[in-house]
């Protein structure tokens, strides 16, 4: 079911090396949705300021980046480097965190980041969700050992 919206006709899915593809880009995105490796080897471009000055020249205006940021229990040298370098780029980065019980520790930390953006709803949420309500959008808590890292 979560692969019916790949047949949506505003979405746009390209299976390359996400390193060259950011060369030619630019003002084509509304959101950018980045699930990375671990930045190692072939991944550590990732983890760079080249890289994402290159991501933001994709970003139409308003649009944002959404990243998966590693677990807060093992890889605080990993988002401290990410924080610093999102902040350095773009004008607004958002960090929350989620359970993702298939994941090590079972905690995962996400950012949300672009130059001007607004996560309040334009509309009501659906009945029925069970992991996120309007207040989560609102109030995004972070425990303190979190907050130090960012």
């Amino acid at each position: 079911s979560m692969a019916e919206s790949f047949n949506e006709e505003r979405v746009n899915i390209h299976n390359s090396d996400i390193l060259d593809y950011v060369k030619d880009c630019e003002n084509s995105y509304d959101v950018i949705i980045l699930d990375t490796s671990d930045p190692v080897g072939p991944a550590e471009g990732l983890y760079s300021s080249e890289f994402y000055s290159q991501l933001k020249r994709c970003l139409s205006k308003g649009g944002i980046v959404a990243i998966q940021s590693e677990s807060p229990w093992w890889h605080e040298d990993i988002i401290s480097t990410l924080s610093r370098i999102l902040k350095s780029v773009f004008g607004k980065t958002i960090f929350y965190t989620a359970p993702v019980l298939s994941y090590p520790g079972g905690l995962w930390l996400f950012a949300i980041t672009g130059d001007e953006f607004d996560l309040t709803p334009k509309r009501s949420l659906p009945e029925g969700l069970r992991f996120i309500k309007e207040d989560f959008l609102k109030n995004r808590y972070l425990p303190p050992f979190i907050e130090k890292m960012l």
